[in-house]
């Protein structure tokens, strides 16, 4: 259970890169600093990529732990 909170990590380090780069940049709002549709190429598809992995994870968790 604990393996799941690694993509969480890394997705949030991502997105945390990618607010400081843009943290000074005055033409972008509080959340394009975190986030860019303009720039989904890049940080934001490997955020969303761990994000899925987390997500596949906790999916797989539950069906593991399923009582049949």
């Amino acid at each position: 259970m604990r393996y799941i909170l690694i993509p969480i990590f890394i997705s949030c380090i991502i997105v945390l890169h990618h607010y400081i780069i843009h943290y000074n940049d005055n033409n972008l709002n509080g959340l394009e600093k975190f986030v860019q549709l303009s720039d989904i190429d890049n940080h934001e598809t490997w955020a969303l990529f761990f994000i899925g992995i987390a997500v596949g994870m906790k999916i797989n968790n539950g069906i593991s732990n399923a009582k049949w």
